[in-house]
């Protein structure tokens, strides 16, 4: 009896094994899975969002692309970052204000905004564009 006991005590500690063996298998796997999962929805998703779509008017079949454009605004010969505001009795002095790679800047009253000509644009060291325009006081002007 001591014999048959001992038998039946080591088949019961080689089924508890067994059991604790597959669920520890099942945790194991579930959890690898999952990992796979988050890790290749975090890839689709940061590959997805970042895409650019240039779209060009091309006429002739030539075009340059102008590149980056960079604005350095000048407030009564005070470097500024920010543009004076359309009540502050400010406007852009054309002589002095200027642009990198043939670019022609303008200033548009109405929609208080920069314009850019890029119709003489030459990119021959494909540098940026840098406008660096001049703001002055507008000149009062007399009512007849």
């Amino acid at each position: 009896m001591d014999i048959d006991r001992k038998i039946g005590l080591r088949k019961m500690k080689l089924e508890r094994f067994r059991e604790k063996d597959n669920k520890r298998k099942f945790i194991i796997l579930f959890t690898v899975c999952c990992m796979f999962l988050l890790a290749g929805v975090f890839l689709y998703t940061s590959f997805a969002v970042f895409t650019e779509d240039n779209q060009f008017n091309v006429i002739n079949g030539q075009y340059q692309d102008p590149g980056d454009l960079y604005f350095a605004v000048y407030i009564d010969g005070q470097i500024t970052n920010t543009f004076p505001s359309k009540d502050s009795g400010y406007t852009l002095d054309t002589e002095k204000s200027s642009c990198t790679n043939g670019a022609i800047v303008s200033w548009d009253n109405d929609s208080w905004s920069a314009a850019v000509n890029f119709s003489n644009y030459s990119a021959g060291n494909m540098s940026r564009t840098k406008c660096t325009m001049y703001f002055k006081e507008q000149p009062l002007q007399i009512l007849s």
